[in-house]
């Protein structure tokens, strides 16, 4: 990519659960703040009755609501009659339907299907506005997506057309990036020169991703891939939210009586608030306000990393086996880089810590 010295760059993680940007401020990559002061965009889009999309965090409390779609990365190029889309219908929120051979949204609202390259757009549009306003409204000249590298041919040109849709820009100024690459370089920028075997670790909100990498001379080459689709944050938020509902269900006058839809996005909330808050803190104790009274509940780190511990374990019987299947061993491996919002959580770290005593385990953010 060539670069002027009046290119304004703007690079964006587009998410399967959640979304970020950074753009070059004085030199050095900044994220892109939202609205709401966040730097974690929800990839969430929720359509009101002749109003403008909400997106993001703005959108997290429609959770339940058909007019709510998520989970558009996972359908972004797909066909309809995929075993997949079977097996994920239930975590989009609205409804999903055949639109030409093609998942969709219905949207009631709209009285329409939505198309997953449709809901991208408004994300990548969100994004690109909060980066120009930190900009004081200097427009993005250039635009960097990036994408899965198991991405195939349609999915990659789904999530193109939908940059080049949102950005307006040229086919010139618009990039896509594999991700394993970017974390790479993210990762290794005080020795891209050095030859080096790096594991990749991408645990997300709703996919996991291993990508086994060899660096020499600043070039990257992803040696193998693997992964599971159905794992992520979002996985353990549900095992939570499952031990919260009895723990809730214990302190309520009437325990047998059913949830609105309204209360369980309430507890959905802050089932994640409380796997956030335990990556820094050990016990969190939270009052869920349900419509007629308030619950308290307590969970502890120890009693969270428990219940989440199979999970993990897979993964690294996944990264175990990409390194075995690239017919290498653990100690050949000079960094483990995490990347992925799920991977703030301690048990992880230290189960790869153990599984890779010989190499650097590092998550992207602490990398100086």
């Amino acid at each position: 990519m060539i670069r002027t010295q009046q290119d304004i760059v703007l690079g964006i993680d587009l998410g399967t659960s959640n979304s970020c940007g950074y753009i070059s401020l004085n030199g050095r990559p900044t994220p892109v703040v939202d609205e709401t002061g966040s730097v974690i965009i929800p990839s969430l889009v929720y359509y009101v009755p002749g109003g403008k999309p909400v997106i993001g965090n703005s959108a997290k409390s429609m959770k339940g609501k058909k007019n709510l779609c998520m989970n558009a990365k996972r359908l972004i190029g797909r066909k309809w009659d995929s075993e997949f889309i079977g097996s994920i219908k239930e975590r989009c929120n609205a409804d999903l339907r055949e639109n030409h051979g093609f998942p969709g949204f219905f949207v009631p609202v709209l009285d329409r299907i939505v198309s997953p390259k449709e809901i991208s757009v408004e994300i990548i549009k969100y994004i690109i506005g909060c980066a120009e306003k930190m900009l004081n409204n200097t427009h993005v000249s250039k635009l960097v997506v990036t994408v899965p590298a198991y991405f195939n041919s349609d999915q990659r040109n789904g999530t193109r057309d939908a940059a080049l849709e949102a950005s307006r820009l040229s086919e010139e100024s618009v990039f896509l990036l594999n991700e394993p690459t970017s974390a790479a370089i993210c990762y290794d920028l005080p020795s891209m020169q050095k030859k080096q075997t790096i594991m990749v670790y991408d645990l997300g909100g709703g996919t996991f991703d291993v990508s086994l990498m060899k660096i020499k001379n600043k070039q990257y080459n992803v040696v193998r891939l693997a992964g599971d689709s159905n794992l992520g944050g979002s996985t353990f938020n549900n095992i939570l939210y499952g031990v919260v509902i009895k723990r809730i269900r214990e302190g309520m006058t009437d325990p047998q009586r059913e949830f609105t839809m309204k209360e369980e996005a309430t507890i959905h909330s802050a089932c994640e608030q409380i796997k956030t808050n335990l990556s820094s803190i050990t016990v969190q104790e939270m009052e869920v306000e349900l419509e007629d009274e308030d619950v308290s509940i307590k969970v502890t780190r120890a009693e969270f990393e428990d219940m989440i511990r199979d999970e993990i374990k897979k993964t690294i019987k996944i990264t175990e086996k990409c390194i075995e299947e690239a017919g290498m061993n653990l100690s050949q491996i000079d960094y483990v880089a995490m990347i992925g919002g799920s991977t703030s959580i301690p048990l992880i770290r230290s189960m790869l810590e153990s599984t890779f005593p010989m190499s650097k385990v590092a998550r992207s953010g602490d990398v100086r």
